[in-house]
């Protein structure tokens, strides 16, 4: 019998529901949590996108509640100003500072689930050891295995100290004993997308773990990305100055200008995945930072042993027409055929060509995406060779391309008010809760009289 309350199935369609109804169900589970403990709850408070959204959430129904921020000295600058800045928010401390936690204990990577694998395997353990030599506990071999762990196997015999207990001494352990003194039960802004330890969290548990040792709610659990971001522009939401502009693109996807995760900014986790990781963006953004955590802390050691850039880059960055195409949300030859017909004079200096492979710099991007920004409008067709008797045909597009713009805003805009009518009836809800709990309460009182 599975141990688990949902199947994978149950996240995706829940993934896959409207805007609106994943805005009630996760101010559903906020109640539910808020109510099943009396009251005695707090939001943990990172300063993060994510945790801001659900921080908003939550004061939208219980607008005094505590939000609990840990003050661990590993975030951005703009992301610890922009936490402080809220009402009502507490501030805790770990016990150790970082540098004596990665002295003793090392650093994260490349996952916490593989760092915590060669912290057991190197003390023996030996359903670690099996993990690192790709095999199942029975000794036979384990496709999984090999591809997760058995490729990290050469960092067991590095002088490298690796484990994952700085998370949780940095940020469980300050908020575990917050609980403990509190009595106040944490609400977290994690979502399920994003790790596979976080998945299975949510399969075993749902969104309010009652259950649980230490019991959580991370009522934003079936939230994507996409959520979090729309729900910060839509509702105009203030979040950190770090991640930029949220923008969108033609194909209706939502990006930051600026940092697309922050976190710990110190954290090496992933960092090996990204094509510009976050160091070699610190070293342009956080100098200082960036030296102190390479040269200062050592992450230099790992890094190099790796084969990890951590230097600024020393050429601008660059993209391909097929990545810019893809943030335009139009397709890659459309791209092409601009940067080969009317921009190419424009373009000509901004772009490379390696391996037969065209890349565009950031000022080359920026001419491309103000082109189309502009639509059919700054098209002239005759000095594209485009025949005299096209040009009517032309304008009809271009008219076509106002009245769909047009369109397109009266939908947003209904969309807002829709959203924001299921915010207030979510809120009268609440006050009816509210209202019968205290009728409720006092028909108690009077019986007992």
């Amino acid at each position: 019998m599975s141990d688990t309350k949902y199947a994978l199935a149950d996240l995706k369609a829940m993934q896959s529901w409207s805007f609106e109804r994943k805005i009630q169900v996760a101010q559903t589970r906020i109640m539910e949590w808020y109510y099943y403990w009396s009251g005695s709850v707090a939001v943990s408070f990172s300063g993060g996108k994510d945790s801001t959204v659900l921080l908003n959430l939550a004061r939208r129904c219980f607008p005094e509640i505590e939000a609990v921020y840990v003050d661990t000295g590993l975030e951005y600058p703009e992301v610890r100003q922009f936490a402080l800045s809220h009402q009502n928010v507490t501030v805790l401390r770990p016990e150790m500072r970082f540098d004596e936690v990665v002295k003793k204990y090392g650093w994260c990577y490349p996952s916490k689930d593989v760092a915590k694998t060669i912290y057991y395997a190197r003390r023996g353990s030996q359903w670690a050891i099996d993990r690192m030599k790709g095999v199942n506990k029975d000794g036979s071999p384990s496709k999984f295995r090999e591809t997760h762990y058995k490729k990290w196997a050469y960092l067991l015999d590095s002088d490298i100290i690796l484990s994952d207990i700085c998370c949780a001494i940095m940020k469980e352990k300050p908020l575990y004993n917050h609980v403990k003194q509190s009595g106040k039960q944490p609400l977290i802004g994690t979502l399920a997308v994003e790790s596979r330890r976080r998945t299975e969290s949510w399969l075993k548990h749902g969104c309010n773990a009652f259950e649980k040792t230490h019991p959580s709610s991370q009522p934003l659990s079936f939230f994507t990305e996409q959520d979090i971001l729309r729900y910060l522009r839509d509702f105009n939401i203030p979040y950190a100055s770090v991640y930029g502009e949220i923008v969108e693109s033609k194909n209706g996807k939502f990006r930051t200008t600026g940092e697309r995760r922050t976190g710990c900014v110190f954290c090496p986790v992933g960092c090996h995945l990204d094509k510009v990781n976050r160091f070699q963006r610190l070293a342009e953004t956080h100098a200082q930072l960036q030296d102190y955590v390479i040269n200062t802390l050592g992450l230099k050691g790992l890094l190099d042993f790796v084969g990890i850039e951590y230097n600024a880059r020393s050429e601008p960055p660059m993209k391909t027409i097929a990545q810019i195409a893809e943030e335009i949300g139009v397709s890659k030859q459309a791209v092409y055929k601009r940067y080969k017909g009317k921009l190419y004079s424009k373009l000509n200096s901004h772009a490379q060509i390696k391996n037969g492979v065209t890349y565009i710099t950031e000022h080359g991007e920026k001419i491309i995406k103000d082109d189309f920004s502009n639509g059919a409008t700054s098209y002239n067709p005759l000095s594209n060779g485009v025949h005299g008797v096209h040009i009517d045909y032309i304008k009809n597009l271009q008219e076509q391309n106002v009245v769909l713009q047009e369109q397109n805003n009266e939908l947003r805009e209904e969309n807002r008010k829709l959203v924001a009518k299921v915010l207030e009836q979510s809120e009268q809800i609440l006050s009816f809760i509210s209202s019968f709990r205290f009728r409720t309460t006092q028909k108690e009182e009077n019986f007992d009289e």
